[in-house]
């Protein structure tokens, strides 16, 4: 099925080269998220490239150019749908570039209306645009709310998102002191509906943790674990494996067997185990610091990932209290969409802990770290870890989970009091920052937690 649609994939990269760069032949993979992933099916199309993974997930590859003529395209009826929403009022101003020096992206239409001496700012996001820009998204409010002037006289934003968007960006909102008005747009119809940030999400399509594999640890894995301690051997994603700074050596597969060689995934059979320790001798070799061969794909890949895996060795760096009990990428789901938590801990006294982390300098940390927390503190409330079979031995603690944000010193954004000031002075986070070159070995240099 996939054979089908390479050459027309091949044809499409010819009118989009700027895409090739995320896309490699033989097996068929592309980059997402960092990540080189195989493709278990796509589909080509005028509007993109829609990619299937493995696990159910998904993305699409869309051409620059497309999303710019996209945008342009639902700009008019955006504005014809603000102004029928607010009928009273006009358009004093209307703001859809990037405008770096506001932090302020594209990829939202920001309005300026005006009633008598009442103006209303509106911020829209457009459909199409991916779950993962709801931080952005948050970004972007508090940038433009923090730049309004007093004198401009602006009462109260607007949030106009998409229809998918939905409960989850109700939820990710109400950690803002901001006044706010929330609503999700159809632009088929028109259709616009108020949105509640009370924090609260709807049962309907509420998430729920994936519960943990109920097989055992597979013997081979323990095994070569207590044979090579420089090894992790980690549940992540539902599933055990073994990594070398973050990089997967072998894992479960979907089919039950083991996996190895994340670049052509192959099964770990009786005559591949040479095959296997020559596979694990050269990641070894050029996954280290300094490197051999900077460009080396061992070395290249998942850079968060080798941050996440010196971090889950020291995390108690972090806080002397916490266990070793560890969980990576904790997958839940809310309406549909699939998530996953970092880290995931908890402490002797059963206080659970979420551990938010950048190796580089990103705007978005706070409004992530937020967001995973409110889904923990959701799974708590309902008592999806106990059910889900997630730290057994531990009776946890009702109390609201901790949330550490983790990155070097020097890549927390300096934009960090801002968001702080803007956020309720009830949502409490503290921030480490280690040093720059982590890669020697992780230190810890400052902890500090920013005031209102």
């Amino acid at each position: 099925m996939l054979e089908e649609h390479v050459d027309a994939l091949r044809d499409y990269l010819r009118c989009y080269p700027e895409l090739s760069e995320r896309v490699r032949f033989g097996p068929l993979r592309v980059l997402t998220r960092g990540r080189w992933k195989r493709v278990q099916s796509l589909k080509v199309s005028a509007s993109g490239i829609e990619l299937q993974f493995g696990r159910g997930s998904k993305t699409k590859l869309v051409p620059k150019v497309r999303v710019t003529s996209l945008r342009m395209d639902q700009r008019d009826r955006l504005i014809q749908l603000i102004q029928t929403l607010f009928g009273g009022y006009r358009v004093v101003r209307t703001l859809a570039r990037t405008d770096r020096l506001r932090y302020q992206s594209a990829a939202f239409l920001r309005i300026i209306l005006e009633s008598g001496s009442e103006r209303v700012a509106v911020l829209a996001a457009y459909e199409g645009e991916p779950a993962e820009s709801r931080s952005r998204f948050l970004v972007s409010l508090v940038m433009w709310w923090d730049s309004l002037s007093p004198s401009e006289g602006i009462a109260r934003v607007v949030g106009l998102v998409p229809e998918s968007w939905g409960n989850a960006i109700a939820q990710d909102v109400h950690v803002l002191k901001i006044p706010i008005d929330l609503y999700w747009f159809r632009l088929d119809d028109l259709a616009v509906q108020p949105l509640n940030p009370s924090g609260e999400l709807s049962e309907v399509g509420s998430p729920y943790v994936i519960f943990p594999s109920s097989q055992a640890l597979p013997t081979l894995l323990k095994s070569l674990h207590s044979g090579n301690p420089e090894l992790d051997l980690l549940y992540r994603k539902n599933r055990w494996e073994l990594c070398f700074r973050g990089l997967p050596v072998l894992w479960e597969a979907c089919d039950g067997k083991l996996d190895f060689n994340h670049l052509d995934p192959r099964s770990l059979e009786p005559g591949r185990f040479e095959s296997f320790q020559r596979h694990l001798e050269q990641v070894k070799r050029f996954r280290c610091f300094p490197p051999i061969e900077p460009g080396h794909s061992f070395y290249t890949y998942g850079r968060e990932r080798w941050f996440e895996s010196l971090l889950i060795r020291k995390h108690r760096l972090l806080n002397p209290n916490l266990t070793d009990e560890v969980y990576c990428q904790v997958p839940t789901w809310v309406g549909g969409e699939r998530k996953v938590l970092d880290l995931l801990t908890v402490t002797r006294d059963g206080r659970l802990a979420v551990l938010e982390l950048k190796p580089q300098k990103d705007l978005t940390l706070v409004f992530q770290g937020l967001e995973y927390w409110n889904r923990v503190v959701h799974h708590l409330r309902h008592q999806d870890f106990q059910k889900a079979g997630y730290f057994t031995g531990h009776r946890l603690q009702t109390l609201p989970p901790l949330l550490y944000l983790v990155s070097p010193l020097f890549e927390f954004h300096r934009l960090l009091p801002v968001f702080r000031r803007h956020l309720d002075p009830r949502v409490s986070f503290e921030c480490f920052g280690t040093n720059q070159d982590w890669k020697k070995g992780l230190k810890l240099l400052r902890r500090f937690r920013l005031r209102t």
